[in-house]
């Protein structure tokens, strides 16, 4: 039904009476991303949002003296939360700036935190590179980040050489790499279900290739051992009163530290389920362990795993890439990939994989920025899928099938900016990526 609200009586505000909602009543459907599904309704209930809300709050030490600034969209859950549930709950200030605002001119969102003495802000890792890349030297010159206390970085995994970048760059305008505060969460959990706790800098291992291809962690003893390995970021422990277990995905056997698995999660802030979806609902948030522990657990379809705590993750199941009885992970894939030739945009990788001959082949599209290709488009181009094969073949000790240029913004993303590798792996399929030489 559709009532418009010009078309109501005024009268009828004289018999209104309050009536509390029930705590466990539907409150909204959050749909989920979409990376490698279509979108669910993830249906959310008071209960699940006050108390995420609680436990963000407690655990990132916000109160109603916290400034959030956001641009990240409503419907988003991470915008939701932390610009207009949080401050809602605290009793704190919000200032909301558009996507589109932000996407056209980046430097207005460090500038209103400039300007209001933010504290907090949150977005995923592309937003951090977009900053470094598109704001001048000029704009840089007049901002003042020293006010912020918590910056989350989410929706997407967390890489380290974004934060470094990004803190690298604005260390003249006061910001501090104390606050970053890297985290995990999920629509099916409201948002949170990991954060990171606040320490000098943040915590990033090296562990070794080879071995997490096979699901066992050793971190790196020295630079010579880290010239071999993968950098993960910490996301924090699991936040209070969720509990937390890393699975064998088979098995539903709990793993120790240091083993790569499901990341399963039990707490008062998981959602009941899926919107008309029981199947599902039953898979994904059904989740039992192989010795009972009379739980349900939510199966988040995140491979990671626990060191000191603290949960680093490494990829998705549905993305994993098997090749010659290892584990390929796609974010480490596409980080080598990035480095790999300085046409490649920061962030504009995605690798998946597909079947030729019965084998599980890998394929990297990376973004190419056109002013690389200038001069001489062929022979740049060549040089980069060159450049990437070798690279991937040196550090992860796999062939690459394909590599293939695209222009700028081809990838496809979710609304967040995650990338959508079973969709990218689709449009390579039906021939619907188009290169830059073939334009």
């Amino acid at each position: 039904m559709v009532l418009g609200t010009d078309e109501i009586d005024e009268g009828l505000a004289d018999d209104w009476q309050y009536c509390p909602p029930d705590p466990d009543g539907t409150a909204f459907l959050q749909y989920t991303s979409g990376t490698t599904r279509s979108p669910a309704g993830v249906v959310i209930s008071h209960r699940n949002l006050v108390v995420n809300a609680v436990q963000i709050a407690g655990h990132a030490g916000m109160s109603a003296a916290t400034v959030a600034v956001s641009w990240l969209p409503l419907f988003h859950d991470m915008g939701m939360m932390f610009g207009l549930v949080l401050p809602l709950v605290l009793g704190a200030r919000s200032v909301q700036l558009s996507p589109a605002a932000f996407l056209y001119q980046p430097a207005r969102w460090l500038r209103l935190i400039t300007d209001l003495g933010g504290t907090v802000t949150a977005a995923p890792d592309f937003a951090f590179n977009l900053c470094v890349d598109r704001i001048s030297a000029e704009q840089r010159a007049g901002l003042d980040l020293s006010t912020l206390q918590c910056v989350v970085s989410g929706a997407e995994r967390v890489r380290a050489p974004t934060l470094r970048r990004f803190q690298e760059s604005f260390a003249g305008q006061g910001f501090s790499p104390s606050a970053w505060a890297p985290g995990f969460g999920l629509a099916e959990a409201t948002l949170a279900v990991t954060g990171s706790v606040q320490t000098d800098q943040p915590r990033v291992l090296a562990v070794d290739r080879t071995l997490i291809a096979k699901g066992t962690v050793r971190v790196a003893a020295d630079e010579s051992a880290a010239a071999c390995a993968t950098e993960v970021v910490s996301c924090g422990p699991p936040i209070s009163g969720l509990r937390m277990a890393i699975v064998a995905p088979d098995s539903r056997e709990p793993l120790p530290e240091d083993q790569v698995g499901e990341v399963w999660v039990h707490g008062p802030s998981v959602a009941t389920g899926y919107f008309r979806r029981p199947d599902e609902t039953s898979r994904v948030f059904g989740g039992e362990l192989s010795a009972p522990d009379g739980k349900r657990y939510l199966r988040t379809g995140d491979l990671g795993f626990l060191h000191g705590g603290e949960l680093y993750l490494v990829g998705r199941i549905k993305d994993l890439i098997i090749v010659d009885g290892r584990n390929q992970y796609p974010p480490d894939l596409e980080q080598t990939a990035e480095q790999a030739h300085p046409a490649i945009r920061n962030g504009g990788c995605a690798v998946f994989g597909i079947e030729d001959s019965e084998l599980e082949r890998i394929v990297v599209v990376v973004e190419v920025a056109a002013e690389a290709l200038a001069r001489d488009r062929a022979a740049t181009l060549e040089d980069l899928r060159a450049a990437v094969r070798r690279e991937i073949a040196a550090s992860h000790e796999v062939s690459v099938f394909d590599v293939v240029p695209v222009k700028r913004g081809a990838i496809p993303r979710t609304t967040s900016g995650k990338l959508r590798r079973s969709s990218c792996r689709e449009a390579y399929l039906d021939g619907g990526l188009i290169t830059p030489d073939a334009s």
